[in-house]
């Protein structure tokens, strides 16, 4: 995938898995839609997305989150398990995102410790 396309599958797979959990399934009854052309619309796209989610996550019942939500004949888990299913996606797909950082010019940062480019740096109050 070019990291324009990585970038769409992370922001459009986050809000499947949130909104199989709030939905109380998972849908695939439609195509996902192509990637916008330019990663700020990505961007926007995905900060109002997010929002919209996360508060009706967080308003959700204990019921709607504790509903088991089968996932492709693979997996049955409760609805509140697949926000971690969802963190783990997110967390491989960004590493394979910043693998792109260095032969665009720019440096990896820190982001599940240190990197060449942002070694690991002690907490003051450790």
């Amino acid at each position: 995938m070019t990291a324009r396309e990585l970038a769409w599958h992370l922001a459009g797979a986050d809000m499947f898995f949130m909104d199989a959990i709030l939905n109380g399934k998972f849908d695939m009854s439609t195509e996902p839609p192509q990637a916008p052309a330019a990663i700020s619309d990505i961007l926007g796209w995905y900060d109002n997305a997010w929002k919209d989610r996360v508060s009706k996550i967080k308003a959700a019942s204990g019921d709607t989150l504790t509903k088991t939500i089968p996932a492709f004949g693979m997996m049955e888990l409760p609805a509140v398990m697949y926000l971690q299913f969802m963190l783990m996606h997110m967390s491989h797909h960004r590493g394979q995102l910043s693998t792109y950082l260095r032969p665009m010019g720019s440096k990896v940062p820190s982001i599940y410790g240190g990197s060449a480019d942002e070694p690991f740096q002690m907490p003051a109050q450790a």
